[in-house]
């Protein structure tokens, strides 16, 4: 991210716990991001606001309550909305990906697809569990996205996002 990038943003809190890299961003109104990409697969939850991400040629228009996972290293850009938005972004290490979701379905059918509906509640419980620091927090951070990448699971299965 460059220096105005920068200024654009700012990181609430950020907390790594059990092989997960998470961070709330709030971005202000009209912000652009450039092109960057991020070295894990990772997937945001849009806590408030919205945004426009470009990957590629294509546009996906992300607003509050919207779940969007992405591959490693795949880039993108986003154009804030004018009223700012924020995040929650929660980086999952290669192994633990491919792991939570080798059995359960093809990334194609998940990856790049702004989810919505009975899947917020599960973001929601990941979003819950960041924000607490007790002893499980470890643990329960790690099921709350186990379950998360299940519901996406139970939620094709559904045809929600067919």
């Amino acid at each position: 991210m460059n220096c105005d990038e920068m200024e654009a943003r700012t990181i609430r809190r950020t907390v790594v716990r059990a092989g997960l890299h998470m961070y709330e961003a709030v971005y202000a109104g009209r912000a652009a991001l450039a092109e960057h990409e991020h070295a894990s697969p990772f997937f945001t939850y849009v806590l408030r606001g919205d945004y426009v991400e470009q990957s590629g040629q294509s546009c996906r228009s992300c607003t509050r309550g919207v779940v969007i996972f992405h591959h490693e290293r795949e880039v993108h850009s986003n154009t804030v909305g004018p009223f700012g938005t924020a995040s929650l972004n929660v980086e999952i290490p290669i192994e633990q990906w491919d792991e939570l979701t080798s059995d359960m379905l093809r990334k194609q059918d998940v990856v790049g697809r702004v989810l919505s509906g009975d899947v917020e509640w599960a973001a929601l419980a990941v979003w819950r569990e960041f924000h607490r620091d007790d002893f499980a927090s470890s643990l329960t951070l790690g099921e709350a996205v186990a379950l998360l990448c299940g519901h996406l699971k139970a939620s094709h299965e559904r045809g929600a996002f067919e």
